[in-house]
């Protein structure tokens, strides 16, 4: 895709973080971390930031003054972890309904779950 100006031809562009809309940001980021292995930056009535190696999620919560409420239908982002199977059994574990592993081995195999406050997950292979 070309763009005239120039957006889409520099390198080593990278999403910053992801924002996923919930009730309690410190509640939440304890899910998270426990469930992904994220690492848990910074909490505050407000917000929660979590890292990983490849990325940053942003859990913001009422007090941050954004329009999106939790229970989003749709997953505003992915994880990618490094064993499908077993992270699905583990989150089962933990409580979380998870659906059935889909997808096209050629492409990306997939499940969904949802964390506590609603918001679809989508955890991936790649």
């Amino acid at each position: 895709m070309s763009n005239d100006a120039g957006i889409g031809t520099r390198t080593g562009t990278r999403i910053g973080t992801a924002f996923v809309p919930v009730s309690d940001p410190a509640a939440a980021a304890e899910w998270y971390a426990g469930a992904f292995g994220l690492t848990v930056d910074d909490v505050s009535p407000h917000a929660a930031q979590l890292t990983s190696a490849h990325g940053r999620l942003t859990l913001m919560g009422p007090r941050s003054g954004i329009a999106a409420q939790p229970g989003l239908p749709w997953a505003p982002c992915s994880f990618n972890v490094a064993d499908l199977a077993a992270t699905r059994s583990e989150l089962s574990a933990r409580g979380a309904q998870v659906s059935a592993i889909d997808g096209d081995p050629a492409v990306c195999l997939f499940f969904t779950t949802q964390d506590p406050d609603g918001n679809v997950v989508l955890v991936v292979d790649r």
